[in-house]
C-alpha cells in the first residue's frame, strides 16, 4: 500500500488485511490514533523508542523463546501507549485470546482501561472488533449474545482486562497469553507481597512461546523492583529506555555558544565531564548511525547537557537528583534516586562516592561461639565472606559506643547487627550483621565491646531477640559496660532500671532527625557501604511512616542510630538519679570495689 495514509480505503484494508494483522507497525498507523503531546488526536505513527521495541519485539517473538520484557524508563516516551496498543492488537486479530493489564492502584488501572477504550473506538469500523462488554475495568471482543443464539457464530471472544496489583483474585478470571504489569517499581512501597502477585500471573499465563508478559516503569530506588532487574536468571530481557531516546529533549546550539564543562562533583549541574560520557553511550545506543560521525556525537552531546542544565534549572529548582529521578541517564540514575527517601539523596551519594575514592580496605571476621573459650583474641578469625566488617583497630585510651539491632535468627528472618563508632567525632570503625540466634548474638557484643575497651553497648530490647540478648549479657556475660535506662514511672519503686535500648514514636523521631543532621553536616563518618544503601530506602511509606521500603531491610540503620544516640548524649548516664546501680554496669562494680576497701579497711586493691 504505497498511497498516502488519508487515501487508505476500506477496500484497501480488506485486500491486504492478512498482512495488516501481523504487521503491529503498519496495524497501528492505519487504525489506531492516539493524543499527541500537544493533546491533538493523531495516527499512531511510530516515535523512535517505539521503532526499536518493535524490532526488538520481532527479533524475540522469532526467537522461539519465553517471551518476558522488564523495561525501566524516564517520563513520557511512549513506551507505555506502545504496550497498551500491542495487547489491543494481539487480541482483537486472533480469537479466543487475553490479555491483563496490571496497575499499581485503582485510578492508574482504570486509566489503563479507559485508555484502551479510547483506541478501540476511534479505529476503522472495518477493523473494530463487536464488543460484547465494555467498561473500565474489561472489555470482552465477542458478538452479542443474541447475534451468537442467532448465527452460532460467538466471535472473537477475546479479553482485555484491568486489575490493581493488591487484587486477591489477580489472573484468576481466565487463563491470559499477554499481559502488562505497570509502574512495578512502586508495587513495593505500597506493601504488596510482589513475589506473591508475580505467582499468581505466572500461574494465569501459560509458558508457552507466543505467552507475552512486559513489566514497565519508572523506577523508584533501589527496593524489590530492582532485585527484579539486577537478577540474571528470572529470563526477562531488560531494557533501559534514557530520556536522550526522545528527539525532543534537547536545546538547539550554535557553535559559539558551547559552554565549559563542569568535573566538580559538588557543582550545581554535577560532573558534567562524566555525564557527557554516559549520554553518548546512551546517544549511541538510540542513534546507531547518526553516532557514527563524531561531529554529530560531540555537537548532540552538548545540545543534550544544554537542555539538562535548563531543565534541572527551570523545572527542578536547581535539584540535579530531582532531575535524575524523572530522566535517568543510566539505570543506576534510575534505581539509585528516591523522592520518598528520608535522607538526602545528594549526602549519601557523595558518601558512597567518598568510600569508593577512597577505596578504603577492611578486614573480615567470624565469631568463634565456644562457651569455653573465653580469650579475646581467639573469638574472632580472619574470613574473607566474614560478616564482622572492621575498618579501624581498637586505639588505646579512645571510647566506643555499639548500638544493636537484633533479631530472633530465624532462616529467611531479619539481619542481627552491631555498629562501633569511636568518640567523639563519630567514626565507624567496625559493623556487623548476619542472621544469627540471640544467645551468640550476646556473645558478639560482649567479646567485640571489650576489644574496643568496654565500650558501652545499647541493644534495642523492642522484640524478643534483642530482650533474650540483653539477658545474656547481662546475667550470663556479665558485660561491664551495659547501657541502661530509668523509667520515669518506675521511679516510685526505689532503683528500678532497665537495661537495653527501647525505640517508640518519640524517640525513633528524635534518632532520625539527628542522624539526618549529622549526615547533612558531614559530622559522622560512615565507612559500611551496605550501611549507606539502606540509608537510600529508608523511606516515609504512603500511611507516613519511616522505615525502610518493603522487601529492604533497616537493621544497620537502626543499629547505627542507637550509636549515635549513645555517642552524642552518652553523659546523660553519668547523670543518671538512681538510688540502686543495676547489677554489672559501672556504677555497680565500683560500688562493689568501694564497699570490699571498706570491709578490708582499704587494703582491698
Amino acid at each position: 500500500m504505497a498511497k498516502e495514509l488519508s487515501q487508505i480505503t476500506d477496500s484497501d484494508i480488506a485486500e491486504n488485511f492478512e498482512k495488516i494483522r501481523k504487521n503491529y507497525s503498519l496495524y497501528a498507523k492505519l487504525n489506531l490514533k492516539i493524543k499527541d503531546k500537544q493533546g491533538e488526536v493523531v495516527p499512531f505513527v511510530f516515535n523512535r523508542v517505539q521503532r526499536i521495541l518493535w524490532n526488538t519485539f520481532l527479533q524475540d517473538r522469532n526467537s522461539g523463546k519465553l517471551f518476558r520484557w522488564y523495561i525501566v524508563k524516564s517520563r513520557q516516551l511512549g513506551s507505555t501507549t506502545w504496550v497498551l496498543g500491542l495487547l489491543y492488537w494481539l487480541t482483537t486479530t486472533s480469537s479466543t485470546k487475553n490479555a491483563l493489564v496490571v496497575a499499581h492502584q485503582e485510578g492508574a488501572a482504570f486509566a489503563m482501561g479507559e485508555k484502551v477504550q479510547s483506541m478501540h473506538l476511534k479505529t476503522r469500523p472495518i477493523l473494530r472488533p463487536s464488543t460484547r462488554k465494555m467498561n473500565r475495568a474489561e472489555i470482552h471482543f465477542a458478538n452479542s449474545l443474541e447475534t451468537a443464539e442467532k448465527t452460532g457464530d460467538i466471535g472473537l471472544d477475546s479479553h482485555i482486562d484491568v486489575a490493581t496489583a493488591d487484587s486477591k483474585a489477580l489472573g484468576r478470571s481466565y487463563t491470559y497469553q499477554y499481559a502488562l504489569l505497570t509502574e512495578f517499581g512502586i508495587w513495593p512501597e505500597l506493601g504488596i507481597d510482589v513475589a506473591d502477585r508475580m505467582g499468581a500471573l505466572n500461574a494465569a499465563i501459560p509458558k508457552l512461546p507466543e505467552s507475552v508478559i512486559i513489566i514497565e516503569t519508572t523506577a523508584k530506588g533501589d527496593n524489590y523492583a530492582k532485585d527484579v532487574w539486577d537478577d540474571p536468571d528470572n529470563g526477562y530481557r531488560k531494557i533501559f529506555i534514557s530520556w536522550l531516546a526522545d528527539d525532543e529533549y534537547r536545546h538547539e546550539l550554535a557553535f559559539e555558544n558551547y559552554f565549559e564543562l563542569s568535573e566538580d562533583r559538588e557543582h550545581k549541574y554535577g560532573d558534567e565531564v562524566e555525564e557527557s560520557e554516559n549520554i553518548k553511550l546512551e546517544l549511541a545506543k538510540w542513534y546507531p548511525d547518526e553516532s557514527k560521525s563524531v561531529l554529530w556525537l560531540e555537537h548532540e552531546c552538548m545540545c543534550r547537557l544544554s537542555w539538562r542544565r535548563t531543565t534541572i534549572d527551570s523545572d527542578f529548582n536547581g535539584d540535579r537528583y530531582k532531575f535524575k529521578q524523572e530522566y535517568p541517564t543510566t539505570v543506576q540514575d534510575a534505581f539509585t534516586s528516591s523522592a520518598d527517601g528520608v535522607f538526602k539523596y545528594q549526602r549519601l551519594a557523595e558518601m558512597e562516592s567518598e568510600i569508593t575514592l577512597n577505596n578504603l580496605n577492611f578486614n573480615r571476621f567470624r565469631y568463634q561461639h565456644d562457651k569455653e573459650e573465653k580469650r579475646l583474641d581467639r573469638k574472632f578469625y580472619a574470613a574473607k565472606h566474614g560478616h564482622l566488617h572492621v575498618y579501624e583497630n581498637p586505639v588505646a585510651g579512645a571510647t566506643y559506643v555499639i548500638g544493636g539491632d537484633a533479631a530472633q535468627g530465624i532462616q529467611n528472618g531479619d539481619d542481627s547487627s552491631l555498629v562501633v563508632l569511636r568518640l567523639p567525632s563519630l567514626v565507624e570503625v567496625a559493623c556487623f550483621s548476619d542472621i544469627i540466634i540471640p544467645d551468640e548474638f550476646a556473645g558478639i557484643a560482649n567479646y567485640l565491646g571489650m576489644l574496643y575497651n568496654k565500650a558501652l553497648v545499647g541493644i534495642e530490647v523492642n522484640d524478643k531477640g534483642g530482650y533474650s540478648a540483653v539477658e545474656k549479657l547481662q546475667n550470663e556475660y556479665f558485660y561491664p559496660n551495659l547501657y541502661y535506662y530509668s523509667n520515669p514511672l518506675d521511679r516510685a519503686r526505689v532503683g528500678v532500671v532497665r537495661y537495653g535500648w527501647v525505640t517508640n514514636a518519640i524517640t525513633r523521631g528524635i534518632m532520625i532527625s539527628d542522624l539526618s543532621e549529622l549526615i547533612d553536616n558531614n559530622h559522622i563518618h560512615i565507612n559500611s557501604k551496605e550501611i549507606i544503601k539502606q540509608l537510600k530506602t529508608f523511606v516515609k511509606g504512603k500511611d507516613g511512616k519511616i522505615a525502610a521500603a518493603p522487601g529492604k531491610h533497616d537493621d544497620l540503620v537502626m543499629a547505627l542510630m542507637i550509636a549515635v544516640q549513645m555517642g552524642r548524649n552518652i553523659h546523660l548516664q553519668k547523670r543518671m538519679e538512681v538510688t540502686k546501680a543495676p547489677k554489672n554496669s559501672p556504677d555497680y562494680l565500683i560500688k562493689q570495689i568501694e564497699k570490699k576497701r571498706r570491709v578490708m579497711g582499704g587494703a582491698y586493691r
